[in-house]
């Protein structure tokens, strides 16, 4: 890059009216200084897309020779540093689009995709489609001089999502937990009456016989049965309504219940 210190871009342009004063009027010289000058400060912003517009300016017929010759350079290092940029998009489904406006760094820069490279400045840009009604953005940082393809991809609508609450109030009661409920709000029942009628048999108290010693033990017996029997069948209830297999999810093995005699009673264990 050619470089002007103040005092020698002052002589030159001193220069450059006295030799151009017959062949361009001072205004348009006044312009072409003005773009050959902001040319250089905006190229060492990294605003090369700006950089370049004022290089065409001051590139063009009717500036000074020496003018047009150095713009006419940096244009051409300006265009080998910019990075060159392919937008594409995506359905979701495999399918690419071409009605989707892309804006980068919020400013419109396609309003349809056709597969040419655009010119962007170096360094990080957030890059936006609109397609639809629907947004996508994709955060790229762009290398001075590399060709880069930036595409967004919709997602498909119509995929399934993951399972939610939606799909398991879906389901419905399995019979297996009908039936289990019913047996256990008998159980429930055979609770209630066996403990009231071990309750009522302790009247005899203190002086009962044996044989109603025995009639008492055997109430309670039957009413921790009961109780105990309740509460395994109404988990298992749950259980087996829990575990049953949604539309989409694979089959579980089923739930079973086991009671086995314990010192003092019955004990129930759930296997699944």
């Amino acid at each position: 890059m050619r470089v002007v210190t103040a005092s020698t871009s002052g002589v030159l342009l001193a220069a450059a009216l006295l030799v151009t004063q017959t062949d361009a009027r001072a205004g348009g010289a006044d312009t072409c200084f003005d773009a050959y000058e902001k040319a250089q400060r905006l190229r060492k912003d990294g605003h090369l897309r700006a950089a370049q517009d004022q290089l065409v300016v001051c590139a063009a017929k009717g500036c000074p020779a020496f003018v047009v010759k150095d713009c006419a350079e940096w244009s051409r290092e300006v265009e080998r540093m910019q990075p060159s940029v392919v937008f594409s998009a995506g359905d979701g489904r495999g399918h690419d689009l071409t009605n989707v406006s892309v804006f980068v760094d919020d400013a419109r820069v396609a309003s349809s995709l056709d597969g040419r490279a655009q010119r962007l400045d170096p360094g990080p840009h957030v890059v936006r489609f609109e397609w639809g009604g629907r947004t996508v953005k994709v955060d790229v940082v762009l290398a001075e001089g590399a060709l880069r393809n930036v595409r967004g991809e919709f997602a498909d609508p119509t995929a399934p999502g993951p399972a939610g609450p939606a799909l398991q109030a879906s389901r419905g009661v399995p019979v297996a937990s009908w039936v289990l409920g019913g047996v256990a709000l008998a159980a429930g029942g055979l609770f209630v009456a066996f403990a009231l009628a071990g309750k009522s048999a302790e009247g005899c108290s203190p002086r009962c016989s044996d044989d109603e010693v025995r009639t008492i033990h055997r109430d309670y017996l039957f009413a921790d049965i009961g109780w105990i029997g309740a509460l395994a069948l109404g988990a298992s209830a749950v259980v087996v309504w829990a575990v049953q297999p949604g539309p989409a999810a694979s089959p579980r093995s089923g739930a079973s219940l086991s009671v086995v005699p314990v010192p003092g009673g019955f004990g129930a264990a759930l296997h699944f």
